[in-house]
């Protein structure tokens, strides 16, 4: 289930030049430091690399079957796998997601969805759209971070354990990601990644 590899070119256009100096919305060119595009064991393309992983793996939950963590499954009915989201969008998640770990991990403001309604300058329909986050996590290589990733969204897909345990098909904080992921409505994923100097990556998903 692998993504396929993406070529050089591509890679370039989804390193993050911008971010937000939040509580700031003010999109700033540069990123301070201890920020980072990536660790410097990883290339631009194995970040791509991972944001295709990433969609891969969510498509993988979508497409029924995929147990908990317990052994159980949940027959969630027939929906559509989601598209990557367009290049623009990918790079935007990218700052948005090391704008996200900057504030949580060197302002301590712990987790949360900072960055979600901002744009990066591009014009986006702005209603209709959900996001998971990751808090930050330790990670050097794509290998780790790989790893690192794929625990956050099982995690998040685990949520439907509590799903099935209580019944309730209402959204609600504890199953919230898991709901995301499975959202009928939704036709796109764009997966970001922030990564510092210290080894924090931080990932995102935004739905829509």
């Amino acid at each position: 289930h692998s993504a396929p590899t993406p070529s050089p070119s591509n890679c370039a256009a989804i390193k993050p030049t911008h971010y937000y100096p939040l509580p700031s919305d003010v999109y700033t060119k540069g990123l301070p430091a201890p920020l980072v595009a990536k660790p410097n064991s990883m290339t631009m393309c194995e970040v791509q690399q991972l944001q295709d992983d990433c969609v891969a793996q969510i498509n993988r939950y979508r497409a029924g079957g995929a147990a908990f963590s317990d052994g159980r499954t949940r027959d969630h009915g027939q929906i559509s796998q989601l598209k990557k989201a367009p290049i623009d969008f990918r790079k935007c998640m990218n700052e948005k997601a090391v704008s996200d770990l900057y504030y949580s991990k060197h302002e301590g403001q712990g987790c949360g969805h900072f960055t979600m309604s901002l744009q990066c300058g591009l014009n986006l329909k702005s209603g209709g759209r959900a996001e998971n986050s990751c808090c930050p996590r330790r990670c050097t290589d794509y290998k780790s971070c790989k790893q690192v990733q794929e625990g956050c969204l099982k995690q998040m897909w685990d949520e439907g354990q509590i799903v099935l345990d209580t019944g309730s098909m209402q959204w609600t904080m504890n199953t919230g990601h898991y709901w995301n992921m499975i959202g009928a409505s939704y036709g796109t994923v764009g997966c970001g990644l922030g990564f510092d100097s210290h080894g924090n990556m931080l990932a995102t998903q935004n739905f829509y």
